[in-house]
């Protein structure tokens, strides 16, 4: 195992893919900030730190998907897979140790944003407001998300020699999960009640009543529809993002059981692939 993770993180020091990635992280970095200070200006408004701190959570899933697809996809188009099962190595560490260096490489394009994010960030506007203890939880969150958002898109890359074909699928998949993501987000943000106004006897007499909304959800179907949008990697990049989950302490159990159900099924059947 310690000779696969020696030679994947070789692999990943001088993989394109990889510092592409990490320089479209790091000038996504800087547009925000940049962005953030013209709107700044330009419409007279506040921007803090905290309301661009975890912004690259919302995109960093389709980064992941590039990487993860592409990065893997070389093993198999090299025959690198091939050769490691002929001299020896298990199947379950080649599949782990992808994962866990997939994972480190999703992690460092996280680091990379913080890193820049703070540079530029704090002297145009100044250091985080938030509770300490909240932005740690987030950090932690955000950590624990990109590894599984890594470990959905490791299996399918590990199942499939074509990766070509799992680079579309992952970030069609990714973007399918986003924009049902913002579906739930706009159903659980409807307002309970809403003004409706009536006009009066007299011109220009208009009063105006609190109606009830029939797209407001209540009780259990809420619950059910507040689960999804955790339980999904972009419902819960969607609240990291804005700082604003409501069930922060489930989140990080969302995701170690996203890693658990593509993790254990994808080194079962990887020792079943037939490698080619």
């Amino acid at each position: 195992m310690n000779r696969l993770l020696a030679s994947n993180f070789s692999r990943l020091l001088k993989s394109k893919v990889f510092w592409i990635t990490i320089a479209g992280m790091l000038l996504y970095g800087v547009g925000t900030c940049i962005s953030s200070y013209q709107n700044q200006i330009k419409y007279d408004t506040a921007v803090t730190l905290d309301g661009i701190f975890f912004l690259h959570m919302m995109l960093i899933g389709a980064f992941c998907a590039v990487f993860c697809s592409l990065f893997i996809g070389t093993e198999y188009s090299d025959g690198t897979i091939r050769n490691k099962l002929m001299i020896g190595h298990r199947r379950s560490s080649i599949y782990l140790s992808n994962l866990i260096v997939s994972s480190a490489a999703g992690l460092l394009m996280c680091l990379i944003y913080f890193m820049t994010v703070s540079a530029i960030g704090i002297p145009l506007f100044g250091f985080l407001q938030t509770d300490p203890k909240i932005i740690w939880l987030m950090i932690l969150n955000s950590a624990l998300l990109i590894i599984s958002y890594c470990s959905v898109f490791t299996m399918l890359s590990m199942l499939s020699q074509n990766k070509a074909v799992v680079a579309v699928i992952s970030i069609i998949g990714f973007f399918v999960l986003f924009f049902l993501a913002m579906n739930i987000y706009a159903r659980l943000s409807a307002p309970e009640f809403y003004e409706s106004y009536i006009m009066g006897e007299a011109v220009g007499d208009m009063t105006s009543q609190a109606m009830a909304n029939p797209q407001y959800l209540r009780g259990s179907e809420r619950e059910i529809w507040q689960f999804f949008f955790d339980f999904l990697p972009t419902g819960q990049a969607a609240q990291i993002s804005n700082l604003k989950a409501v069930h922060p302490f489930r989140l990080p159990l969302y995701s170690l059981a996203i890693l658990a159900l593509t993790a254990v099924p994808g080194i079962l059947a990887f020792r079943k692939k037939d490698i080619k």
